[in-house]
């Protein structure tokens, strides 16, 4: 019926009118066959400015002044179109555009004929939606105020931590920590670690600690989509020079594998059953708990100044770097390397878990949760990056600015493809030279030292893949997270019990707290009584049965009411 009544209301229109969908309008353009004059309308949600870039013309609407979260049609004002296909761009509020030739028309009138509710269904109705990939191009939003920001950040927090399998927080269970196969030399010591994120599962890596007495300021390297992970030495990238060159500078350095990578092979890099992507089991989730409890593992070192805790990745590494930082305070500086764009937002899925960038979040705005503290963005002239100078660095700034603390974030460009190579690390030395050792005039002009790492096979925790002994199968760390999960919701659901009737059955069902039991219509009364099935419904108030003997009888009431 809705087709009929669409397709006769369409047909009525007269022929100097163009009706399109947001959807259409921006993918396919508006097709005119001859230069025409027209007055340009959006539906559109009626607290959001509204603009539209038709051709080589840009028009704008402000918000209502009195907004009631409707979806109005707004006329943004009059525009000459040439003969051909006009390109458009549309606010992502926006669901339908019209243009009209006759300055008279309403598409209000037309539109009581087309629609049945008056405002778009964001879920189901796709035509109020732009289509987004991992290579869109994202706008970082204008934040008049902190206040307006820090709303914001609520909204990312949140959707980072359900994301991550952080809501309710995950139990901090026994690390079981180990320290063992201490590698001396001149200036610093590198030693194999592993510790127990979760029950049974392993985070394995290296220790690099400074000569000399704490405490000291410490660093997690997680390391990016290199062929050797933690262990990678490549003029490309190196996870050892990094780390060495930090202990000699008198800071605690720690890399540890990303899952699936080195030493953690008890789940493959990419797990994606969607059984456990609903207890927000990824690779994702793994590997930011397996940073959170990194953080746990270097306070409790008596070398480590618990204050004093920085961050630094290149590629994956560095999506694990700001993404930490997002949902874990205690990360005092970060340097994010070759990673954060307005471009491209990684798409693996150790980057990209469900729902993580819906509502228009972009890698901008999660990287800009680190404000004020200390941020250093490094980028390359031949990957994403590419723009950070004019797009990203400016963007992020902005949030620094509401804060007064421009002085704590820098960017840095390098002509180099997708790398954390020398001349990458140098400048992230410098700054945690300034930010985390407090330095800044001693290190302002570093430069790495000559270094020479150990050689792989004496920095394995477990030399030629073999893999541990003792620990939990894949299925039982499994089965063990979702109990944990479950167990964990368990305390944060409705408890009480109420008596309901459902008419397939379903006795003892229980109400969520708060539903209003709808009351029962005096016409469902009336026909009950002629035809003898008047069944009182239960008073949920008290929660009794208003005629116990009728309940007694009905078999679909509990007996212990």
């Amino acid at each position: 019926m809705l087709g009929v009544l669409l397709a006769l209301s369409l047909a009525a229109q007269p022929a100097d009118v163009i009706w399109l969908n947001a959807y259409d309008a921006v993918h396919d353009g508006v097709a005119v066959p001859e230069r025409a004059h027209f007055n340009v309308w959006v539906w559109t949600d009626d607290r959001q400015p509204s603009s539209v870039v038709l051709g080589d013309a840009r028009l704008a609407n402000p918000s209502s002044e009195k907004p009631k979260g409707d979806y109005v049609w707004r006329n943004l004002g009059a525009v000459t179109v040439k003969k051909g296909t006009a390109g458009v761009t549309l606010d992502r509020f926006a669901a339908t555009l019209v243009l009209a030739a006759d300055p008279q028309y309403k598409p209000g009138d037309a539109m009581r004929n087309i629609r049945v509710s008056n405002k778009p269904d964001p879920v189901s109705d796709n035509r109020a939606e732009t289509y987004r990939d991992s290579d869109s191009y994202h706008m970082f939003p204008a934040y008049a105020s902190r206040a307006d920001w820090e709303k914001r950040v609520e909204e990312i927090r949140l959707r980072m931590r359900i994301a991550g399998g952080l809501l309710p927080m995950p139990d901090r269970t026994q690390m079981n920590e180990r320290i063992f196969d201490t590698i001396r030399h001149d200036d610093y010591t590198v030693a194999k670690v592993t510790f127990e994120s979760r029950p049974g599962y392993l985070v394995t890596g290296n220790l690099y600690t400074p000569k000399g007495e704490g405490p000291f300021p410490a660093v997690l390297c997680p390391h990016g989509h290199w062929k050797s992970g933690r262990l990678e030495d490549s003029e490309k990238a190196s996870v050892p020079a990094r780390c060495i060159t930090f202990a000699r500078m008198g800071i605690v350095a720690f890399s540890y594998d990303m899952v699936g990578f080195q030493d953690s092979k008890q789940f493959p890099h990419e797990f994606n059953d969607p059984r456990n992507k609903l207890w927000s089991i990824d690779t994702f989730a793994f590997q930011l708990w397996n940073s959170i409890r990194a953080i746990d593992f270097v306070q409790t070192l008596p070398a480590v100044d618990k204050g004093r805790i920085g961050c630094t990745g290149g590629s994956g590494g560095g999506t694990q770097t700001f993404t930490l930082c997002s949902v874990d305070d205690r990360i005092s500086v970060a340097a994010p390397v070759n990673i954060i764009s307005c471009s491209t937002q990684a798409d693996c899925s150790c980057e990209s878990p469900p729902i993580m960038r819906m509502n228009g979040i972009s890698d901008m705005e999660i990287g800009a949760v680190m404000a004020p503290r200390p941020l250093l963005m490094v980028s390359a002239t031949g990957d994403w990056t590419l723009e950070t100078p004019r797009v990203e660095y400016p963007a992020i700034r902005s949030i620094y600015k509401l804060y007064n603390a421009t002085d704590k974030i820098e960017a840095a460009q390098f002509d180099a493809g997708h790398n954390y190579n020398k001349a990458s690390r140098e400048v992230v030395y410098r700054f945690f030279g300034k930010w985390l050792l407090g330095r800044g005039e001693q290190y302002g002009g570093f430069t790495e030292p000559p270094y020479t790492a150990d050689p792989a096979d004496r920095m394995r925790v477990f030399p030629g893949d073999q893999q541990p002994e003792g620990y939990p199968s894949r299925e039982e760390i499994v089965r063990q997270t979702i109990e944990a999960a479950r167990a964990r919701w368990k305390s944060g659901l409705p408890t009480g019990r109420c008596s309901y009737s459902s008419r397939h059955g379903q006795g003892g069902a229980r109400r969520p707290r708060g539903v209003q039991a709808r009351p029962a219509h005096s016409g469902v009364a009336r026909a009950r009584q002629v035809r003898g099935r008047d069944r009182r419904v239960p008073d949920w108030r008290t929660q009794q049965p208003a005629d116990r003997a009728a309940a007694a009888r009905h078999r679909h009431f509990p007996r212990h009411v």
